[in-house]
């Protein structure tokens, strides 16, 4: 069906990432939506809400030298400051002046 395409391609996708020295960063959609069929058990909450159900996405982190799972907690706003960090070797903070949200995962264990 479609969702064992959808794991399929971004199988495919994270493959190549490594294979290529690509970084490859997959987030999926957050809760069902109201009104609609549909469960983000165990956790409270749906799309527009801010309690985990309506905030908690699973992702997927792929490129060469990373291995294993990683379980923390993000937000999508941390990954700007990660991209920065992997790519320049510093800190997001030490670059720029203005306020940002988010904080880099890179050195994450």
């Amino acid at each position: 069906g479609a969702l064992a395409g959808l794991d399929a391609a971004v199988g495919r996708l994270a493959d190549h990432a490594r294979a290529t020295k690509k970084l490859f960063l997959f987030f999926s959609d957050n809760g069902p939506e109201n009104g609609t069929p549909g469960s983000a058990a165990p956790f409270r909450g749906r799309k527009r809400s801010l309690l985990e159900g309506g905030v908690r996405v699973p992702a997927l982190l792929a490129y060469d030298g990373l291995r294993g799972a990683l379980d923390l907690r993000l937000s999508s706003s941390d990954v700007l400051p990660t991209f920065v960090e992997l790519a320049t070797g510093v800190a997001l903070r030490g670059l720029v002046e203005r306020p940002f949200d988010g904080e880099s995962f890179a050195d994450a264990p």
